[in-house]
């Protein structure tokens, strides 16, 4: 099965709206795909749902039952590599966490990676 690491702006935008990111949770809300998140991306996704501004969307109950929802369904990884990649250093734990996984794609809002060494370019998830 595909593994999956979808970063904090993913998992944000899934929860809030429709569209792409919406539709990747759903893959792996039907077993489709397999998440692997590490505590980093919850903690740090955590963060950014409390901020006053996401308050509109959601309500604190449904940031619960979707965090809730995701420790159910996701893979956790305890973070072993730290590798500094990027100039973001949220983003070099999502990075982290799909190599100490071998995960086989990264999701971020703007592009999705493959993981794979065979990979070519990057491609847009729009």
């Amino acid at each position: 099965m595909l593994r999956v690491v979808l970063d904090t702006n993913v998992l944000v935008s899934g929860l809030i709206m429709l569209g792409k990111p919406r539709e990747r949770l759903s893959i792996i809300a039907r077993r489709e795909a397999t998440l692997v998140l590490s505590k980093e991306i919850l903690n740090e996704f955590t963060k950014v749902m409390r901020r006053n501004r996401l308050t509109e969307y959601v309500t604190e109950e449904q940031v619960e039952r979707f965090i809730e929802n995701i420790e159910r369904i996701a893979k956790f990884v305890e973070l072993e590599s730290h590798l500094e990649v990027v100039n973001d250093p949220n983003d070099d734990i999502v990075i982290n966490t799909a190599i100490d996984d071998r995960a086989d794609l990264i999701v971020s809002a703007i592009t999705i990676y493959s993981a794979s060494k065979n990979s070519e370019e990057p491609r847009s998830h729009s």
